[in-house]
């Protein structure tokens, strides 16, 4: 999960605050994807990375779970 942090870091998807990260905080086998960006794009660019990331280490993202929300 290490490589899929440094890949959203990288390509400055997610949330940054005072040059931390704090765009995919993770716990056990969940994660969380955040973003500041107009949301639409930014978590498309995100689940898009994240599917390359499942298919280059053959893992499996469960998505039937998954919400999207908006915070002000």
């Amino acid at each position: 999960m290490d490589t899929l942090i440094l890949q959203l870091r990288i390509e400055s998807l997610g949330y940054g605050l005072f040059n931390e990260f704090y765009g995919c905080p993770l716990y056990a086998d969940d994660i969380i994807l955040m973003t500041h960006r107009p949301m639409v794009q930014a978590m498309q660019m995100m689940l898009r990375l994240c599917d390359m990331f499942a298919d280059d280490f053959d893992i499996r993202f469960t998505c039937g779970k998954s919400v999207a929300q908006m915070r002000s």
